[in-house]
């Protein structure tokens, strides 16, 4: 396929899409779980907040 043809399909497939009704669509996604993925870098940052909480805590409790 040429790069023209290419562009004439994606063309072709939104001038379709527009002119489907809403119920030929999928329906929205809403609550559905998409699970989460554990990154490295984000373990440093919540062990920081955590530090910084505890920290924050012991002051409190020094004061009182």
């Amino acid at each position: 396929m040429t790069e023209e043809q290419i562009k004439e399909l994606f063309i072709r497939a939104a001038e379709v899409d527009r002119k489907l009704p809403d119920t030929a669509r999928p329906a929205a996604l809403r609550a559905i779980n998409h699970g989460y993925v554990h990154d490295t870098a984000f373990e440093g940052v919540s062990r920081q907040v955590g530090k910084r909480r505890r920290e924050r805590q012991a002051r409190k409790r020094q004061a009182a």
